[in-house]
């Protein structure tokens, strides 16, 4: 990807501006924003036209993902293009990042792959990076709202943190979601430490395609692909064991998870994966 971003600050308001081209996604992307920050926090309006994931938890456009796709030919993440007006609410960097509000117009379409091209499918030529999902033509006025709070931050001692989400939309399709995420941390003898997280959520209304509950992945669901479950409604467990050193670590992991209908919540088998693992500079 080659891009370029301009920042421009006085006083209390801020500007940016940034354009985006990327080999896989020949059609630039642009956004303008003008952010005008107060004692705790800061309200930020933008326009854009954008590549967004249907999953931020993947994080696709982050180095993990990125390598994945340079390296093996992986992409975690699925697309849409959307272009619209938002209006943002949260607190000031200085703060703890606690809450996260949006309000939104967007118009969303479906994206399709247009490359392979990996160093793996230079070994391979018959490797393939997995088609994208088919996301539902859109016109949508939402808004969305996260809040988030932790208990200690020190890794040499407990930590535990939770996550509640909401979000929803009308227009060509009406719809709400909400999830909740907890997670605990903890050091173990022998120079071990251990992680649990559990997160669930479900929906109302028609949710298109690109606001389904998807499951798959390293942040989500360890040796799947992306999009490897996908619904209306999801839960999914995580546990680990590791080394506590930060710089590189080994792990044994264990996942669990579901997504689909809403009314299977509970009722159908989950998706399991298990194995070791190692991450770098913590994480």
């Amino acid at each position: 990807e080659v891009g370029a971003r301009l920042d421009a600050e006085s006083g209390l308001y801020a500007g940016d501006a940034t354009v985006r081209f990327g080999v896989s996604d020949p059609v630039p992307n642009a956004e303008l924003g003008l952010t005008r920050s107060f004692a705790d926090t800061r309200l930020r309006l933008g326009g854009y036209y954008r590549l967004a994931t249907v999953d931020p938890e993947t994080k696709p456009f982050g180095i993990g993902n990125s390598l994945g796709g340079l390296l093996f030919g992986r992409d975690d993440g699925d697309y849409f293009r959307s272009l619209g007006a938002e209006l943002a609410l949260g607190p000031s960097p200085a703060r703890a990042q606690w809450f996260a509000g949006r309000l939104y117009v967007e118009r969303q379409r479906a994206v399709v792959k247009e490359t392979d091209a990996s160093l793996w499918r230079l070994l391979s030529s018959a490797h393939r990076f997995r088609d994208n999902v088919t996301a539902g033509r859109a016109t949508e006025v939402g808004a969305a709202l996260a809040l988030r709070g932790q208990r200690g931050a020190d890794p040499g001692h407990l930590v535990f943190g939770a996550e509640v989400a909401l979000d929803g939309a009308t227009g060509t399709f009406d719809y709400g979601r909400g999830a909740i995420t907890a997670r605990v941390a903890s050091p173990l003898p022998f120079g071990f430490a251990g992680a649990l997280e559990a997160a669930a959520g479900s929906s109302v209304g028609a949710v298109p395609v690109q606001s389904l509950w998807y499951l798959g992945g390293p942040a989500t669901l360890r040796g799947y692909a992306g999009a490897a479950a996908a619904g209306e409604a999801f839960w999914r467990a995580r546990v680990e064991l590791a080394s506590r050193a930060t710089g590189a670590r080994l792990a044994l992991f264990g996942d669990a998870g579901w997504a689909g209908a809403r009314g299977g919540f509970a009722k159908q088998a989950p998706l399991l994966a298990w194995g070791v693992g190692a991450s770098f500079l913590d994480g």
